[in-house]
This record gives structure tokens, sequence and C-alpha cells, in this order.
């Protein structure tokens, strides 16, 4: 308290190193203030970026043209974590692009991303994100190693999934954890069969929160033809039945569909994937109840879902991560 952030944090470093020498700016990253940044950074090695004013990446793009230094950002989207990228002045790409992600020719994908950005705050994920972010400076000043050269890595502290985005080709790179069974070992979705239907068949907060607003969401249309794509024990095919001439529930797990098929016959239930799944049938409604977060290929399931929908068709995708959702609906758009 009484002490400027900048001088806080020399304090604490001398501290721990008393031979450490820290030079301190305790000035804003804005407009004003650019030259100064400029002279500031002149020398040094690598800048790492995690202001979060409007315009910092803009100012940084205008710094880094200046003083040729790679920088690398860390900070926040939403409850993400967020590494990276890291750009060096002879790359394609700086911090230019982020500044402009109103550009027309900026992705969907890219423009979400860069405006929710946000500047480390949030305690636990704070040390992760700075953690790993001084992993990679270490890195880079040691032996010059640039794994987020044009990447952005990101952590999920609700479930630990990370994913990465390439900006070069404008897609998330996903390395996926073994939080869920493998889709390679059908047994595995047996054991935990029972398990599931009767926590679906219970008060939870799927029945206090989540089907009531799928629900309204369904039944606000009337629909030829509906598909429920990993359907489970049919909880959305059941309310599928009410707004549409014909149902087809499909998914990998026989446990669940012989429960399906006990509380509601008016549906087709099918035992199969859907990169499997051939039909002539095109939908006007279709489902994906938390079926992205049970697949490694779920491009390939995206692309199979646009072949199997009707031009102007309802898609309804219900996700537990964040990044395969906005994914999804980018692709989706794409493929339409």
């Amino acid at each position: 308290m009484g002490l400027r952030k900048v001088d806080a944090l020399k304090a604490r470093i001398l501290k721990h190193n008393s031979t450490c020498q820290v030079v301190t700016l305790p000035r804003l990253l804005e407009i004003e203030a650019l030259d100064e940044f400029c002279s500031f950074l002149i020398g040094v090695d690598l800048v790492v970026l995690s202001a979060d004013p409007p315009n910092a990446f803009e100012l940084m793009a205008e710094i880094q043209k200046k003083i040729s230094t790679p920088v690398i950002n860390a900070g926040y989207l939403g409850r993400l974590g967020a590494i990276g990228p890291m750009f060096f002045p002879d790359s394609n790409l700086g911090f230019d692009v982020l500044a402009k992600n109103m550009d027309i020719e900026c992705s969907e994908l890219r423009y979400t991303i860069n405006k929710n950005y946000q500047a480390p705050s949030y305690g636990p994920l704070n040390y992760l994100v700075s953690s790993i972010c001084a992993h990679e400076v270490i890195k880079y000043v040691c032996g010059d190693s640039r794994f987020l050269h044009n990447k952005r890595l990101f952590i999920n502290l609700d479930n630990y999934e990370v994913a990465v985005y390439d900006y070069i080709s404008d897609e998330i790179l996903l390395e996926h954890s073994n939080v869920f069974p493998s889709q390679d070992n059908l047994h595995d979705f047996d054991i935990v069969a029972e398990h599931y239907v009767t926590s679906r068949e219970v008060d939870s907060l799927n029945e206090i929160l989540l089907n009531d607003i799928v629900n309204n969401l369904l039944i606000e249309g009337c629909y030829r033809a509906s598909l429920d794509i990993g359907c489970g024990i049919g909880t959305y095919s059941r309310v599928l039945e009410c707004c549409s001439d014909m149902v087809v529930g499909i998914d990998t797990n026989q446990k669940m569909l012989d429960r399906s098929r006990k509380l509601g016959e008016a549906t087709e239930y099918l035992e199969i994937d859907i990169n499997e799944y051939k039909t002539d049938m095109l939908f006007d409604c279709i489902v994906l109840s938390l079926v992205l977060d049970h697949i490694c290929e779920y491009q390939k399931c995206i692309e199979k879902v646009a072949t199997l929908a009707q031009r102007g068709a309802k898609i309804l995708c219900i996700p537990l991560i964040q990044l395969k959702i906005l994914v999804f609906l980018v692709l989706i758009k794409k493929l339409s």
C-alpha cells in the first residue's frame, strides 16, 4: 500500500535477489507515453505484455516496429488463462493483427479471442499464466525456443483442458486430456452409463438450469425431421417428439439406447457413430448435447453435421468446453 505496482514489484524482486538490476517506468501504456516506452525498451531481449487498455495491442504494435524486439502476451479470455502469442519483428504477423480485430478480413474466431482479452487478475489462474509465460521467456532467452511463436495457449481451470490457437492457420489446435473416457473403448462408457441415467432422472443442475432452457429452444419450432446426436437416454429426443414429424436419435452406447427405447418409442434410435451415419434425409433441427467433449476429431463431426442439415436448419450445440463451441460456430458458418 502506498507504492506504485512497479515499485512494489521492484522491492520484492530485490528482496529475493539483491544483485538483480531492476529499472522501472512508472507510466501507463498510452499514446502520450509511446516515445518513453520505446526509449525504455530499447536493448531488451524480450517484452512481456500483460496490460489491458483498449488500445494495448495497437500501441504495442507501434512500439515493436520501433524497437525490433520480440513480444509475448499473457492474460485472460473470460475464465480462460491465455499465454501468447509471441510475435517477432521479422514475422508476417504482429500485434497490429490483434489490434485490427474489427477488420473484416480477420476471422470471427480471431475477433472473439482478441476482443475478450484482459490482463491477469484472478489469483490461482494468475500464478499458472505467469509461471508458464515466465517459462516461455526463459526458454527463449536461453535457447531461442519459440513454441508460442504466432500461437496462444489457453488453460481452462474448470476442467484443466488446454488448447493452442494458431494465428497462421487460424484454427484451434487442441491437446486432449483424459478427463473423458476414450471413444475407442466403448466399454468405458458402459461403466458410467448407469450413473449417468440416475443423475439425469433425479433433480440436478441439468433439470434446474439446462433442461428448461433447451426445451424452450426446441419446442418453439415445428420440424419435419429432427436429429439428436449423442442422444444418451433420449432426454431431448422425447422433447423433439412433441414438435417433429419424425425424430432420429443416435449414440454409440447400447445401454443408454436401451433405456431410451424404454422411455419413448416414437424416436428411431440407432447405435452408430455420427461419422458412420448414412442417410439421404436432411434435418431441419439437429441437437448435439455434450458430443464435442467426447470426440477427438470434432471438426470432422462438424463437417458431417453440415451435410445433414437442411438450409436454414436449427442446430443446437451444448458443450462443456468453451473453445470447442467457438470453433463449432465459426466452422458451421463457413460450411453453410
